[in-house]
């Protein structure tokens, strides 16, 4: 039986894991590092070499004279973070912060001769062997960081019972915003070619009405015809009069060259009748569109991203699964985001075109306040006022939120509208969630995510 060695290289970018067998010939890597890459090759059937050894201090003899010495004749790094990487071993950026912060107060600084060297060399060789595993994931958000010991320069670091545990914890959150990312962008791409095909449409229906506006000519070209008959000769290929220059077909009486005119006017016409409507629900479909991928970019949740995906399939804007392939299951339904305003009124927020519907027309009474970012796609929000009048505080709250979740969430101050849920109507034929409201007010204010 052969014996092998699974040589794992801790090296951050640079890392490996290598298998060697006994004789010490590398059998395979993870990564492979051909000659024109390395002078160190890692590849198949050749021979195994260890990384060079690092001129670097052990940590857990640092001290202060030492690490004076170190850090001040090097001219490479003013820096004293990478600085501290640069001449000790295992020692990451985030690890130089922590002792940094814990001997100065600041997780950052440069390098100078008169910096408190004894604390941060006796901080160094106690960060190395504490053990107090924690995780930083602030409320409602992506964990920042994780350590085996204790992270005092980030806020909100939450202790752990194995480090193991907490990296359990950080790598499962980050895979799966990446799954999340992965499927927004699926989606996305699927409503930028849709968005694409409609605009081509709007696009095609503008250039028939502008050369409808042609036609007027052509049935008044007829019309003198008739009028100038009697000034056209047999066989006449041209006839100018009151500022028209007409092409006759000589092959043709002057009656059928106007007859030929009426023909294409009516024609043209019949055909054009049904453009101006034809372009209304183009338009209203790219504005139902406009409303889903941007409420599609605000998703923070899968269960929201499949629910608006489904929402684009029904409204035909991405096509069905069909039955030749694999039916996904109906997403699990998301209800309207509800929040209670400093005063204690509920305030109701949709983050799908179908929740935009549910929260306006079904939520919404019609003497609730409704909201909405002006002129730019985003969240219906509802106040339920049971009557009362609302104070300034909750409706400038609740327009924050629905500047929040809007297109222009990353703006300094957006512009929201306010009116009343009787005032609100949606529009025959438009996408869900697309409405018409009058006797409006207009707050600015800057977005604020929601709170709990």
């Amino acid at each position: 039986m052969m014996c092998c060695d699974l040589v794992v290289e801790i090296m951050g970018r640079h890392s490996n894991i290598i298998l060697v067998d006994e004789s010490n010939m590398i059998l395979e890597s993870v990564k492979r590092v051909p000659p024109q890459l390395s002078r160190r090759v890692i590849l198949p059937r050749h021979a195994y070499e260890s990384p060079p050894p690092q001129s670097k201090q052990n940590p857990q003899t640092a001290q202060a004279e030492t690490m004076q010495a170190l850090v001040t004749t090097s001219i490479s790094e003013t820096n004293l973070s990478r600085a501290l990487v640069q001449h000790y071993l295992g020692i990451s950026p985030q690890v130089a912060r922590e002792v940094i912060y814990r001997a100065m107060g600041t997780a950052e600084a440069l390098v100078a001769d008169n910096l408190p060297w004894q604390p941060l060399a006796t901080c160094l060789r106690e960060i190395v062997s504490e053990y107090q595993p924690c995780l930083v994931q602030p409320a409602n958000d992506l964990p920042l960081a994780y350590a085996p010991y204790h992270l005092t320069h980030l806020a909100d670091a939450q202790p752990q019972e194995t480090i193991q545990l907490a990296m359990e914890r950080f790598y499962a959150a980050r895979e799966h915003l990446t799954a999340h990312r992965q499927r927004r962008d699926a989606v996305q791409q699927q409503l930028d070619a849709a968005r694409s095909r409609l605009q081509q449409q709007e696009q095609q229906i503008r250039q028939e009405l502008e050369r409808a506006q042609g036609l007027e000519q052509v049935r008044e070209e007829g019309e003198m015809i008739l009028a100038f008959l009697h000034l056209i000769e047999p066989g006449q290929t041209r006839l100018s009069v009151e500022g028209l220059d007409m092409t006759l077909d000589p092959n043709l009486s002057p009656v059928e060259n106007a007859q030929r005119r009426f023909r294409s006017y009516h024609k043209a016409r019949s055909a054009l009748e049904g453009l101006p409507t034809r372009l209304e629900q183009t338009t209203q479909r790219l504005e139902g569109l406009e409303q889903l991928a941007t409420l599609l970019e605000l998703a923070d949740r899968r269960e929201q991203i499949d629910q608006i995906a489904q929402e684009a399939e029904e409204q035909g804007y991405l096509a069905a699964p069909t039955s030749g392939r694999k039916q996904r299951s109906k997403p699990v339904r998301v209800k309207p985001l509800r929040l209670l305003s400093s005063d204690g009124y509920d305030i109701y927020v949709g983050r799908s075109a179908t929740q935009n519907v549910e929260v306006t027309f079904q939520i919404g009474r019609p003497e609730d306040i409704w909201l909405h970012v002006r002129m730019i796609p985003g969240a219906h929000v509802i106040i339920r006022t049971h009557g009362r009048d609302v104070p300034e505080r909750t409706l400038r709250e609740a327009a924050a939120v629905a500047a929040y979740f809007s297109r222009a969430r990353n703006e300094d101050a957006v512009d929201v509208d306010v009116s009343r849920r009787t005032l609100v109507r949606k529009i025959p034929g438009a996408a869900p969630g697309l409405v018409t409201y009058r006797a409006e007010q207009t707050v600015r204010v800057a977005p604020m995510p929601p709170w709990s």
